[in-house]
């Protein structure tokens, strides 16, 4: 009675503390600071692990709910939707009209939503009774896969599913899908031998091709099939595919065998090196793979030596899951018992073993902090100077390798590859210094031939200083002449610009202030521009992309400025010789203006406007004009950006005071007419594009579009503007602020004297974010059409886009309400 009793107490105890948690979190949420905290946090652990999150309010299409599992929403409406599809068949579903179920079948075929696929073909089933012998037609929509010939498996209940003796497919691409699931995802010889009969295939690619990024989770892969069979089965089902599909791909054979090495399959790899002319494929496996007197050791450094082989063969294109890691220590430079035995004399000729030692991955053995592999490489350059090894690609050194002794190993028998990889060896080098003796330690490297050879992260480095010593002048002092001495090998990598260079990082302006002086005694000064090449100037490194860019002092402040996020983009989506260009006019360098086509003239204008250089973008302006813009082969692009600038700069007085009422630094060039400057961007677009600034104006107040208003609205067309939706830009968003701007419009053509009737915006799929509006306003709603300009929907504009948007799934809300 006693235990009953306290375990009451206790349980009552965990609901109070409960109750009190919930009502500290809700308390901790409805402070919007905390909130925001919490959630920008959040968001942010997202990105590292690349989850992509989206919000349930941007989602409007229920296809949309299936490609994301959200099927309660779904459901929630699918008589109404069924209704709506086959009005013609009074609500009942007949064949002739499968092609209106063909959007929301391929979704739900594509992502795997088998509760709706499974769903959809009962109904139909059930509505066709009286029609059994009439087989249910499945259409697939998702055909882009064709282009690229990534053929991805589908799912076991997918597949079964669609492999019902009732089903009709047709699509080439599903019926290649449904095969490569047959022997991947199934994997059974008479499955694979009925489906290839049924559809009379034959020369079908890719079939075992596995890929890195799948969208679909938790579908078997060819590991699972491998791990799964044994290898009687795997040759027997190799054999029939062979047989069935009347040949082999080189792909298909190669990522069997790749996988089979992981997996230790030996009897199938041997089998498939010697089926035909596959027997080319043994050449690079040595016997003692396949030796029965071969240790299993042996065999294991067998299998890794071939793996190496053939991603060294094949540029690393063919992908493979080692799951129990047996290439993992090879890959991060750490296993030295496999290196000995490659480089043994028993397994390896005197011009094998120089091969091996080169093609060691000696820098990941480096950033690991594996003496034994590095002690070993050094010996083998030291004893056979021939040797040349390379470990200026190496990103991270371990502090182990950064002493005096091994900075004058590698100053000696490391070569210069001169790519561009920015390291941490200052950081390293001074975390392995002792106490006290960081600057000789400094000293010494930086005089070494290895750091006149090895690229350094020279931003990584400041910051770092700035970080752990306080900013100490001295080892700054160093690393600014170092950077005067050996400007091509110091890199500014963005992710280091940026993370020293925030608002709120204590050691700003200190970075900022030692970054500029460095850069200022670099070799970029006007007169130089002929005479210097790009490989001795300074790089800002965009790993990402893959971009080598020159940095300049008066750029750096602009390019991490939070109000400077427009140039910051500009510049990682335009190419380096772009950047060059502008800063060679900026610094009065002469241009060859013919050699430069009328886009890129553009995108520099583009980059000029971003950054804040007002006054240059006035002058460069003269070397544009509406003739350069029309000849351009991408004019329209163009004409896009030039736009966007002109809005951009329309939208700047408001945007300049709510600067002046902030502590933010100001842009570079503050005293100009950003009216002005706008209206001579707008003046390069040929005169018939010109009015279509008026319908990307749906961010201006309207104060702001007026002017625009009153210059242009003569010479718009607004229909044919919203008719030839498929020449927008990309970047236009058609939501609530969109279609209140049409509203704006409609107005603005009544108030200024228009009387003909105009026509509402098309109800196309370009425009399903505002479908709803556009029904409630010009179809719904029972206005006195002498009230407004714009027309209603007909009744068969209506019965159409019904057509249209029900193969979506959408409803319009007022059926549903």
């Amino acid at each position: 009675m006693e235990d009953v009793n306290n375990y009451d107490r206790d349980n009552k105890k965990i609901k109070r503390r409960l109750l009190s948690n919930q009502s500290l979190f809700s308390r901790i949420l409805n402070q919007t600071y905390l909130r925001k905290l919490i959630f920008n946090h959040v968001s942010s652990i997202h990105k590292q692990l690349n989850i992509k999150v989206v919000r349930l309010s941007s989602l409007f299409l229920p296809i949309q709910y299936i490609q994301y599992g959200l099927n309660d929403l779904f459901f929630k409406h699918i008589d109404l939707l069924w209704s709506l599809m086959f009005a013609s068949s009074n609500g009942v579903y007949r064949n002739d009209h499968a092609d209106k179920l063909t959007r929301i079948m391929s979704t739900a075929i594509h992502y795997n939503n088998h509760q709706v696929l499974e769903y959809l073909l009962n109904r139909i089933k059930n509505e066709m009774d009286e029609f059994k012998s009439t087989p249910i037609t499945i259409y697939f929509d998702y055909a882009k896969e064709s282009t690229n010939e990534k053929i991805h498996c589908l799912g076991l209940k997918i597949f079964k599913l669609l492999s019902d003796d009732n089903i009709l497919i047709e699509s080439d691409i599903l019926i290649h899908r449904m095969a490569k699931t047959a022997i991947i995802v199934i994997g059974d010889v008479d499955v694979i031998r009925n489906w290839f009969k049924r559809y009379n295939l034959s020369d079908l690619k890719n079939l075992f091709t596995m890929y890195p990024t799948t969208k679909a989770k938790g579908i078997p892969t060819l590991f699972d099939l491998i791990n799964k069979k044994t290898d009687i089965e795997l040759i027997e089902l190799y054999n029939v595919v062979k047989i069935v599909n009347k040949k082999m791909d080189k792909r298909s054979r190669m990522e069997i065998i790749l996988q089979a090495l992981v997996q230790d399959r030996i009897k199938v790899i041997m089998h498939i090196i010697n089926d035909g002319k596959a027997k080319k494929w043994k050449r690079p496996l040595d016997a003692l793979l396949f030796s029965p007197y071969s240790s299993k050791k042996t065999q294991d450094y067998e299998r890794m030596r071939a793996l190496k082989f053939y991603g060294i063969k094949f540029c690393w294109k063919y992908d493979y899951v080692d799951q129990e890691g047996l290439t993992h220590k090879i890959n991060n430079g750490t296993d030295i018992d496999y290196l000995r035995y490659i480089t043994s004399p028993q397994v390896s000729t005197p011009a094998d073993f120089k091969v091996h030692v080169s093609r060691w991955n000696f820098a990941k053995s480096l950033e690991s902090g594996c003496q034994e592999a590095v002690s070993f490489i050094l010996d083998c350059v030291q004893k056979d100077s021939t040797i040349r090894i390379d470990c200026i690609a190496t990103v991270f050194f371990n502090p182990i390798f950064c002493s005096r002794h091994y900075i004058d190993l590698l100053s000696a028998h490391v070569i210069n590859s001169g790519s561009y990889h920015p390291s941490n060896l200052v950081q390293s080098t001074l975390l392995q210094a002792p106490k006290g003796k960081e600057y000789a330690e400094l000293d010494y490297l930086l005089k070494s031939k290895f750091a006149q050879k090895c690229h350094i992260d020279f931003a990584g480095s400041v910051g770092f200083i700035i970080d752990k010593y306080g900013g100490d002048n001295d080892l700054l002092e160093r690393l600014v002449a170092h950077a005067e001495g050996f400007p091509k090998k110091c890199g500014f990598p963005f992710e280091s610009v940026e993370r020293y260079t925030e608002q709120d990082y204590p050691g700003r302006d200190q970075f900022i202030s030692i970054v500029e002086k460095a850069l200022a005694q670099s070799p970029f000064l006007k007169s130089e521009f002929k005479q210097r090449d790009r490989i001795d100037e300074p790089i800002l490194y965009v790993p990402k992309h893959n971009i080598e860019r020159v940095l300049i002092p008066s750029l750096l402040k602009k390019i991490i400025n939070q109000y400077c996020r427009f140039s910051l983009q500009a510049i990682d989506n335009s190419s380096m010789r772009l950047c060059r260009h502008m800063f060679q006019f900026i610094y009065g360098a002469p241009i060859k203006f013919d050699s430069i086509n009328p886009y890129d003239r553009v995108t520099i204008l583009c980059l000029m406007v971003g950054a804040g250089y007002y006054r240059f973008a006035k002058e460069f302006i003269l070397h544009l004009n509406m003739a350069i813009i029309a000849m351009g082969n991408k004019m329209e692009q163009s004409i896009d950006i030039l736009i966007q600038l002109s809005l951009h700069l329309i939208k700047k007085p408001s945007q300049q005071q709510a600067l002046e009422d902030s502590d933010i630094n100001m842009p570079i060039d503050q005293q100009v007419d950003y009216q002005e400057l706008a209206d001579q961007i707008l003046n390069l677009i040929p005169v018939e594009y010109q009015p279509d600034i008026l319908y990307h104006a749906k961010d201006l107040t309207d104060l702001q579009l007026i002017p625009l208003w009153e210059r242009f609205y003569l010479d718009s067309n607004l229909e044919g503007w919203l008719d030839h939706h498929s020449s927008h830009p990309m970047f236009l968003k058609y939501d609530q602020t969109f279609f209140n701007h049409l509203e704006r419009l409609y107005r603005l053509y009544q108030e200024y004297g228009k009387d003909q009737k105009m026509d509402p915006p098309p109800l196309v799929i370009t425009y399903f974010k505002i479908w709803n509006q556009c029904l409630d306003k010009y179809y719904y709603t029972l206005n006195d059409e002498s009230n407004t300009i714009v027309r209603r929907y007909t009744q068969q504009e209506y019965d159409d886009f019904i057509d249209l948007a029900t193969s979506t799934g959408f409803i319009p809300l007022k059926l549903i309400k």
